[in-house]
């Protein structure tokens, strides 16, 4: 797995890949219907307080159910991601 992100004092968004297909083609991507269980991530640098996370389903096109989170100044704030295929998008916002 791998992600980027961007994030602000009020939110933000970070975006999470499993890059193991990376360099096939795109026939081989599409026929993948693994589904990635059990992701976590770690969210550096984030501000103190309450926070909404709102996965996007990039595949799908749609928003699914948020996620409530609680960051702490210089701890890493750890979410657990739904499960997922081959990608998902996530909006940050603050509470």
């Amino acid at each position: 797995m791998r992600g980027w992100g961007v994030a602000g004092r009020d939110g933000g968004l970070f975006w999470v890949q499993d890059f193991s297909l990376e360099g096939k083609s795109m026939d081989e991507i599409r026929s993948s219907q693994a589904t990635r269980k059990n992701v976590r991530v770690d969210l550096v640098g984030m501000a103190a307080g309450p926070f909404t996370i709102t996965p996007y389903d990039t595949w799908q096109g749609s928003y699914l159910s948020a996620i409530s989170v609680t960051c702490t100044n210089s701890q890493p704030c750890t979410i657990e991601l739904p499960d997922f295929k081959a990608d998902m998008a996530f909006k940050i916002g603050r509470k």
